[in-house]
């Protein structure tokens, strides 16, 4: 398997990473640059010598659509909980779950954990391989099948297979 492409990828991703943060720090003026190009290179260099890049090439449309997914699943899992526990009923029925994800274990999985807590109504407490055990407010709820897409979502980021069963 050739990795030059894999490489230049990341490359290009930390680059326009560390360009952008130079661009919100020293705002548009083209003199800026000066400076900035040559910290951007070398803030490019010194990121893959400490870190160097990781199996996963990122998608740019998988990305957008995992952004915008996150957006609206934030606001949607926070409108949610505030009016849950604000309500004089408390539609509350905590519990715990464990999730068998189909996400291969490492960054994606972590990603995954990470990302559940936008969801309404779940936290992740731990992970264990492909296992998540979760904390919900409604244990009778039906978070499977967003944690089902959010998973897509991630896959879909990653250019990550998802393994063919929940187990």
């Amino acid at each position: 398997m050739d990795e030059a492409p894999h490489i230049r990828s990341s490359i290009a991703w930390r680059a326009f990473g560390f360009a952008v943060a130079w661009l919100i720090v020293a705002g548009p003026a083209p003199s800026s640059w000066l400076i900035g190009l040559p910290s951007v290179a070398l803030a490019t260099w010194a990121s893959f010598r400490l870190a160097p890049p990781l199996p996963y090439n990122i998608r740019f449309t998988g990305l957008m659509r995992f952004l915008g997914y996150f957006i609206r699943e934030s606001l949607r899992g926070g409108w949610d909980v505030a009016m849950r526990t604000m309500s004089p009923r408390m539609r509350i029925a905590p519990g715990q779950a464990d999730y068998n994800s189909a996400l291969p274990e490492g960054l994606p999985m972590v990603l995954f954990a990470g990302c559940v807590s936008l969801l309404p109504g779940t936290l992740s407490q731990r992970i264990d391989g492909s296992r998540l055990s979760l904390h919900l407010l409604d244990a009778e709820g039906t978070q499977m099948a967003e944690l089902e897409a959010l998973e897509n979502h991630i896959a879909g980021m990653l250019g990550v297979e998802l393994e063919d069963t929940h187990g």
